[in-house]
């Protein structure tokens, strides 16, 4: 099969936090390779977690929604007309983002829509929705998930603030085998609550969890995301 062209530079929200960042880019470098033969034409925007995860905590939608815009005009700037934030939590602002961009002229790509579009053709149909309380609690994926007919698993709160506390350690770029563990172990009670598969909605989740045999399969919201961003970087212009 030939080589595909990417006809178009993406811009990648990064920073949130450093961790995912630096999976993203190693993923999005293997990917371009293997569809176009070279690593991608890309720009990177970083933000600082810490502030961006300081107001969405306190429910400030509108400062996250300004950061992000300000990142969409940076990449825009730069050059990129594909464009995605590489974060789940951060999408609570997502319109911010999509209306900056959309206005600039650019594509922007939303991990909770592409991840669901990955679950959903993977053929699970209960799933349990795995990253900060902040996320969890605005029903964002849980919306989504309903909207294409699936079915989101209603998570205890203990294993919430469990889920919490861990990715938010994982957030500031800390990264140990015992943090594996318990993700491990939070995998483990989301099946017994009989859920068929797992949407990892902290984008370090995948870091650390990869090729790591889990216990129950795991929708890798990172690798989601970037096939829909490389999708429209190689259309056709």
């Amino acid at each position: 099969m030939a080589a595909l062209r990417q006809a178009r530079v993406i811009g990648m929200v990064g920073g949130l936090g450093p961790l995912a960042t630096i999976y993203y880019y190693r993923v999005a470098v293997d990917t371009c390779r293997r569809l176009c033969g070279h690593a991608p034409w890309m720009v990177i925007y970083s933000v600082p977690v810490e502030l961006v995860c300081q107001a969405a905590r306190r429910g400030d939608r509108e400062s996250v929604g300004k950061a992000l815009a300000e990142a969409a005009r940076a990449l825009v700037a730069a050059g990129a007309s594909v464009v995605f934030i590489s974060a789940n939590t951060p999408h609570i602002a997502w319109e911010y983002f999509k209306r900056e961009a959309e206005k600039l002229g650019a594509k922007p790509v939303s991990i909770v829509e592409a991840a669901v579009e990955e679950a959903a053709k993977m053929g699970f149909r209960r799933l349990a929705v795995l990253g900060l309380r902040t996320l969890y609690e605005t029903g964002l994926y849980q919306e989504e998930l309903k909207r294409r007919g699936l079915e989101p698993v209603e998570l205890p709160d203990q294993l919430v603030e469990r889920v919490d506390k861990l990715v938010s350690r994982l957030a500031l770029g800390e990264d140990s085998d015992e943090y594996r563990r318990e993700a491990l172990e939070v995998l483990r009670e989301v099946a017994k609550l009989g859920a068929d598969a797992a949407i990892l909605a902290c984008t370090e989740l995948p870091a650390i969890l990869e090729g790591v045999e889990t216990p129950i399969p795991v929708i890798d919201t990172v690798r989601a995301q970037l096939s829909k961003v490389f999708e429209l970087a190689t259309e056709p212009d």
